[in-house]
């Protein structure tokens, strides 16, 4: 059996794997491991590493020491990801590491299986946005690389263009829509019951740094509340943000506010949960990539603020704005109450794939032959 080490550092990414995760242990020619890492040990950020052990054994478990969320402090991050995946590495004897996304973890986990002599897969390759650091990361673990397992054709083909061997680079979908499409939700009336819910309509909002401009996330957090302050109908529920520079000032923005009514804010939740409150909420507001793979799928409406989506495939769901008061509140108000809007996201598609990711790519980690031909990496282009 071939011994597949999968790496999850926060709460949104390993809710985006728990498809492959599931389908890498329902493989007979697979092994899965799990690597846990990144905000899933921190206190402050829910110790999400609870929710995976209720589901899987933990094989390691890699402590950041996250800090402040400055720039020096994910600098270290990423030396003590390479450290702790290193002896991770040497104690699991992983044939291949698998790993999603862009963030700072799990670029120090592709570093450290590479130079461990150990095959890297890599999801969510070739996609693009204004993420800043995260932009810089996806690109940089693409050229480390050796098996890519890319969400839709375009992403596959910028894999293709950035010098990667067609014959290692596939389209399988984004295993996010696994989850959504497969996977029964929990019973509304519990969830409701669970976070306190008065019935009035429901509003999410999920808004991270922009990395290479921290000192405007706290500012820019604050834009979009004072905008959500027109729409006194609405229950918001507000997730922290992510560990990059400026999640920090973020939380003390939350950690400020007054207490009132109908407004709550939650370090993490289970992804189950956040599903189902995503399945019924009226807007999703925010910059994360949910409202990029996940609400489109549940037909909800997404003000996106910002850059840090721009260049991500999208459906018709999406209302871009940038960080101004009078925009968001705008955007809002069409997301809520515009009828054109509303029919437009009623009839939307998701250019992510049909919600079979994650058993694709546990078929191509059993039938792909883990060769020197697969290790030999070179520039597939000529000049």
């Amino acid at each position: 059996m071939k011994r597949i080490l999968v790496v999850t550092g926060t709460r949104a990414e390993y809710g985006l794997l728990r498809p492959v995760i599931r389908a890498i242990a329902r493989h007979p020619q697979l092994h899965l491991q799990l690597a846990v890492t990144g905000t899933h040990l921190e206190k402050r950020f829910g110790s999400t590493i609870n929710e995976i052990q209720r589901e899987w054994p933990v094989d390691a478990e890699i402590p950041l020491q996250l800090g402040e969320g400055e720039p020096g402090d994910v600098a270290r991050a990423v030396g003590r990801a390479v450290l702790g995946m290193a002896d991770a590495i040497a104690r699991l004897s992983p044939q291949l590491v698998l790993v999603l996304g862009d963030r700072f973890e799990i670029l120090g986990a592709a570093v450290a299986a590479v130079y461990s002599g150990v095959f890297l897969g890599h999801i969510h390759g070739g996609d693009v946005s204004d993420a800043g650091y995260d932009e810089y990361a996806r690109h940089a673990i693409t050229k480390l690389a050796h098996l890519h397992f890319c969400v839709s054709e375009k992403s596959a083909e910028r894999v293709r263009r950035l010098g990667e061997d067609a014959r290692f680079v596939f389209n399988v979908g984004a295993p996010g829509l696994d989850t959504i499409l497969h996977t029964p939700l929990p019973d509304w009336r519990e969830v409701q019951t669970r976070y306190h819910l008065s019935g009035a309509p429901l509003a999410l909002l999920v808004q991270h740094p922009v990395s290479i401009r921290p000192g405007d996330a706290a500012r820019e957090l604050s834009i979009t509340l004072a905008a959500l302050e027109a729409f006194p109908e609405l229950e918001i529920i507000a997730l922290y943000p992510n560990a990059d520079a400026g999640g920090r000032a973020m939380i003390d923005v939350y950690e400020s506010l007054p207490a009132r009514p109908r407004f709550h804010v939650h370090p993490s939740l289970p992804h189950a949960d956040y599903l189902a409150l995503l399945s019924h909420c009226a807007v999703l507001v925010g910059n994360s990539s949910s409202g990029i793979l996940e609400a489109p799928s549940f037909r909800v409406p997404v003000v996106n603020i910002g850059p840090r989506q721009v260049g991500r495939e999208r459906a018709d769901n999406i209302l871009d704005v940038p960080h101004d008061a009078p925009a968001i509140r705008a955007a809002v108000r069409t997301a809520l109450s515009d009828p054109d809007f509303r029919r437009r996201v009623e009839q939307c598609k998701s250019p992510y794939g049909d919600g079979h990711a994650g058993e694709r790519i546990a078929t191509l980690l059993a039938d792909t032959a883990f060769s020197d031909e697969l290790r030999r990496k070179r520039l597939h282009y000529d000049v």
